[in-house]
């Protein structure tokens, strides 16, 4: 069993924690020797913009994470297409 203190953070987590305080953590995504385990420090179903001003208010670093990359990129695509209806 992995240890919870070995666990990156990511919001496109590879466990979710458990309820409780307890070690036991479940996969979310298939899991092979050597990937990288990462758990969220935010609820997953935050929006991009409000998830990265918690991450960097509360614990002190952007989050530079695929999906808050791929968010990002899509909230700059949608700034252009105000007003072209």
């Amino acid at each position: 069993a992995a240890a919870a203190a070995a666990a990156d953070g990511a919001v496109a987590p590879s466990l979710r924690a458990p309820a409780s305080l307890a070690t036991e953590y479940v996969t979310l995504q298939g899991l092979a020797a050597g990937d990288e385990v990462s758990i969220s420090y935010v609820p997953l179903d935050v929006m991009v913009a409000p998830r990265r001003a918690r991450l960097r208010d509360e614990y002190g670093f952007e989050c530079v994470c695929e999906r808050c990359a791929v968010e990002l990129e899509g909230d700059e695509g949608d700034e252009g297409d105000e007003g072209d209806e």
